[in-house]
């Protein structure tokens, strides 16, 4: 910091542009390294990939389901991450704009259809709705639910063990 005030106080007394350009190069170094530090500190607390790293685990055949809030728009980041389709859960009260109209059936279950197709026997994993936020994963999906990570308030649970599921 000290640097750059110097350096940029040297710019102005020799009238410099090239040199103030210098003095800006040098301060930002520093910065640009706590803002990379602060990034890789916060990525699986905001970062959809942690949370696609963890749903690898699963089989390949897995339904991965995500709890949608009502800005169910945030999956978009998982199914980049992932790569694969993600059943939304219908949010209580939702009405889909009309652009989901010929989409919507493929796209939401409602609560109970999730219940029964987790204690179906297939393997099936769910994300948790990102905005609610809760201190535990009970309630989330129906036992039997293993638990595949926590990232902030996302977690990510699957109906087989990680042992099994790897």
């Amino acid at each position: 910091m000290m640097v750059t005030m110097a350096a940029t106080l040297g710019a102005a007394l020799r009238r410099s542009a090239l040199f103030l350009f210098g003095a800006f190069a040098i301060g930002i170094v520093p910065l640009a390294a706590i803002v990379v530090r602060a990034e890789v500190a916060a990525e699986p607390l905001f970062s959809w990939r942690p949370v696609a790293q963890a749903l690898a685990a699963a089989p390949a055949d897995t339904e991965i389901v995500f709890e949608a809030p009502q800005e169910y728009q945030l999956v978009a980041a998982l199914v980049f991450y992932t790569g694969r389709r993600i059943t939304l859960i219908r949010p209580p009260g939702f009405v889909p704009p009309t652009y989901l109209a010929p989409y919507a059936d493929g796209m939401f279950i409602a609560r109970a259809e999730f219940e029964h197709r987790w204690t179906s026997g297939r393997p099936m994993a769910i994300v948790s709705d990102p905005v609610r936020r809760r201190e535990r994963a009970e309630g989330l999906a129906p036992d039997p639910a293993h638990l595949l990570g926590r990232f902030g308030d996302r977690w990510v649970l699957a109906n087989v063990p990680a042992a099994v599921a790897r």
